[in-house]
């Protein structure tokens, strides 16, 4: 693809696919939800309505187009869910990779196939299982998010396994590749990790905003430190985790965009030297994903 596209998770943002919420529907029963932060909310007659949703899905697109940032958005689809543009692909250095999700979310490609043809994705290799939000790029290395096989027919909440690791390892031999087991719950926000993405958010001056409890491997987490850098680490806890605290999104290696309702985070960024900048992404988290689930960075310098 042209240009370099994505050395790490905080080059300044270039290139971006926003999601979007138009034409999403309205909520889902409580059966066909496939992710435990919706259901939470569902339950609790809380879920967001459309317009809601596509109005801060708006407004983080016009902030990345202020700071510089061209954004795509995805093709509307009618009565999908089209918020979480992450999950569906991923890039590394100069390979734009498809997703192979779960099926519930298998239609969500459609939206941008059209805008990606001329990047020429690649698809990922029969039995290989892996979503963007469990992929991070850091300098040398890839961080993935994994469960084991014999666990993710189980759990809707799982959605990448030990083939991808396997695979990143022969498709980009000059980078570390590090598994990371997370905790998976099906109904239980506050014991689930979806991502890797919301247990772990690595800043460009080798700063982390970490949930410690999400890791089920402490040595896992001490690995993924050592090779970021460990300037600085917030530990959020699993009700700040719930709320998607981790879940932020690097416009540069010095400025972060954030939600504004995150002060304790938002306070410790700018006392390690980051300029932050902040969208109201309330509605979206009840979803069960924020800033960096929301967009699919696919150029940064």
């Amino acid at each position: 693809m042209a240009g370099k596209g994505i050395a790490n998770e905080w080059g300044a943002i270039q290139r971006v696919v926003v999601g979007t919420a138009e034409s999403m529907g309205a909520a889902p029963a409580l059966e066909d939800c496939y992710d435990p932060t919706s259901r939470h909310h569902i339950a609790a007659s809380s879920y967001p309505v459309e317009a809601d949703v596509q109005r801060e899905l708006d407004g983080l697109a016009q902030m990345l187009q202020e700071v510089g940032a061209e954004v795509i958005r995805p093709q509307v689809i009618e009565g999908l869910i089209q918020v979480f543009a992450r999950d569906i692909g991923m890039v590394v250095d100069d390979v734009l990779l498809r997703a192979r999700t779960i099926s519930e979310r298998a239609d969500e490609w459609d939206g941008l196939a059209d805008a990606l043809a001329g990047l020429h994705p690649e698809n990922l290799p029969e039995g290989v299982r892996l979503e963007g939000g469990d992929l991070l790029v850091l300098d040398g290395a890839l961080a993935v998010g994994v469960t084991p096989d014999n666990q993710l027919s189980g759990l809707k909440t799982a959605r990448s396994n030990a083939s991808a690791v396997a695979f990143l390892k022969e498709r980009f031999p000059s980078r570390e590749v590090l598994p990371i087991a997370l905790s998976k719950d099906d109904i239980d926000p506050r014991a689930c990790t979806l991502h890797l993405d919301c247990a772990f958010m690595p800043l460009g001056g080798g700063h982390a905003i970490v949930n410690s409890g999400a890791f089920l491997r402490p040595d896992e987490l001490e690995a993924l430190l050592e090779i970021h850098g460990s300037a600085g680490v917030l530990d959020v806890d699993a009700q700040q985790a719930m709320l998607l605290q981790t879940n932020l999104f690097n416009l540069g290696p010095t400025t972060v965009l954030s939600d504004a309702r995150f002060e304790h985070v938002n306070s410790a960024l700018r006392n390690w030297g980051y300029q932050v900048l902040t969208t109201k992404m309330e509605h979206v988290g009840r979803m069960g994903g924020l800033l960096r689930c929301t967009t699919f960075p696919l150029l940064r310098s």
